[in-house]
């Protein structure tokens, strides 16, 4: 069993605000109340929003301090959830509670990095996302013998999940446009009408990664995989269709055969990674679900795990990656991680 340093991965929506988690902190005579994840949201909304930036490297290392805590609290729950439910269904528990330590340390990494904290409102906006989760499975603490509430806090973290990749590809495409029309030749007006009408070719796609969220009622345990496989499916299609109403819109305007190659270039790193986000999590959700005391069966997903590797060796070597798609690349990096630990 990992320890608590082990425990890997995750990501969502909007930046913490000071209503937040008001009915969960404030409410009277309840466990939350005293809790130390109560403690940490109330901590979390007094160091994220004060004003002045130059203590901010104070801040970050108390919410560092703060994650720690809260991890050490997920690690237990997560042993007591071990020993108190049906093996499968801890399986779904291991699997969506492993990445949760390598992700809040990515974005700790991310906040104590000069060039991001320019922009502090996107790392603020993980943390958030974090917290999200963290919330989900320290509400189980007093609950951990109880099945169907773990079944349902199992299907709200993947609801969760689902909706903030769906964010971070709506963010992704909007960071794309931006970047297509900032290089072109053309005044700021010019850009302005170029942006109107590039945003009416590509709403549909918008509107349809934005319905994804939309969430089925009564969800049973045994269909959630495939929920999720499903709305990842779709959600590949519309978002690979945007960055290339984009790329078409632009050449149709701009035919220059150096800018097209670069912008083609862009749009393929931007599908080859979007494809490796819905890939490698079904690798190891299939891990989780395989035995891999079975020599033969280790060594068929170890053998499926090689592309994946490579391919992103070779991402990592390319010079022109941006910020945002580095940082993806990192996240699938990270589960990649996890998968060679499992098959060693």
């Amino acid at each position: 069993m990992a320890g608590v340093s082990d425990m890997d991965d995750l990501d969502s929506s909007e930046m913490v605000k000071d209503d937040r988690f008001a009915d969960f902190v404030a409410k009277p005579a309840s466990v939350h109340e005293k809790n130390l994840f109560g403690r940490f949201v109330d901590r979390i909304k007094t160091t994220l929003f004060q004003t002045s930036k130059k203590d901010l490297k104070g801040r970050v290392q108390e919410l560092e301090k703060n994650a720690d805590q809260v991890l050490r609290k997920l690690h237990t729950i997560k042993e007591e959830l071990r020993s108190q439910i049906d093996g499968d269904v801890f399986t779904y528990v291991e699997t969506l509670m492993e990445p949760m330590a390598r992700d809040v340390k990515r974005i700790q990494k991310l906040m104590n990095d000069q060039a991001s904290l320019a922009d502090p409102a996107k790392a603020y906006k993980k943390y958030n996302d974090w917290i999200e989760r963290a919330k989900l499975w320290v509400e189980l603490e007093a609950k951990v013998d109880d099945q169907v509430a773990v079944i349902k806090t199992i299907i709200q973290h993947t609801f969760t999940d689902s909706d903030c990749m769906i964010d971070q590809d709506l963010q992704v495409i909007s960071d794309y446009e931006s970047h297509i029309l900032s290089d072109l030749p053309v005044s700021e007006e010019e850009k302005k009408s170029l942006q109107k009408s590039l945003q009416e070719k590509i709403s549909s796609d918008l509107e349809s990664l934005a319905h994804l969220k939309e969430k089925p009622t009564n969800l049973e345990l045994r269909k959630v995989t495939q929920w999720k496989s499903d709305v990842d499916r779709n959600r590949s299609h519309y978002f690979n269709s945007a960055l290339r109403e984009i790329d078409a819109f632009v050449q149709n305007i701009f035919p220059v055969q150096d800018s097209g190659e670069q912008h083609e270039h862009l749009v393929e790193i931007f599908l080859q990674i979007a494809k490796l986000e819905e890939e490698v999590p079904r690798l190891l959700f299939e891990i989780h679900h395989s035995d891999l005391e079975d020599a033969m069966q280790k060594k068929r997903l170890q053998m499926r795990l090689v592309p994946f590797q490579f391919e992103i060796h070779q991402l990592n070597l390319d010079l022109r990656l941006t910020p945002e798609l580095f940082e993806r690349l990192q996240d699938v990096q990270s589960k990649v991680q996890s998968i060679e630990n499992l098959l060693l």
